[in-house]
């Protein structure tokens, strides 16, 4: 694969995932990792929202909520909504951080692993068809791709 398509691969990944777009993920059963999750946020009442915290701190244990906050562009409110849900679910715990008794940091617990898990290879099956689908563009083309999406992102965000 070319750099210009890891690039923009990057950046494609970046905006599902740095985003609160709960409409991105259109979890229709389409395969197993997918029908898995969905099951997941309808057996544990969460939204996608809460599982992208999930998933940066199953990749960051023992973080705090301004980490999370500022990495998934969520409000430090939306953040202390979202934790408290999850420790509500059991699906992390808190624990004071190694430099701070104020401070909490977040790990998963084995469910929480198990859904960061899951997600995991949904974000990966996404990656691939992404692949697959710029295998048919130059790399011209794909920066030009890239431009016009940045032109985007700063009309809308």
């Amino acid at each position: 694969m070319t750099s210009a398509k890891e690039a923009f691969i990057t950046q494609l990944q970046q905006m599902v995932t740095t985003q609160n777009w709960e409409e991105h993920h259109h979890l229709e059963n389409h395969n197993e990792f997918e029908a898995q999750l969905q099951q997941f946020l309808e057996t544990y009442g969460i939204s996608i929202s809460d599982v992208h915290v999930l998933a940066y701190i199953g990749d960051h244990e023992n973080t705090n909520a301004i980490s999370i906050a500022n990495a998934l562009g969520i409000t430090r409110s939306g953040i202390s909504k979202i934790t408290a849900r999850l420790l509500k679910k059991e699906l992390i715990q808190a624990q004071h951080a190694e430099n701070s008794k104020k401070e909490l940091a977040y790990v998963l617990t084995p469910a929480g692993r198990e859904i960061h898990l899951v997600h995991g290879h949904v974000h990966q099956q996404i990656l691939q068809q992404l692949e697959t689908v710029l295998e048919a563009y130059s790399e011209a083309e794909i920066i030009c791709i890239q431009k016009f999406l940045a032109d985007l992102e700063r009309v809308f965000l």
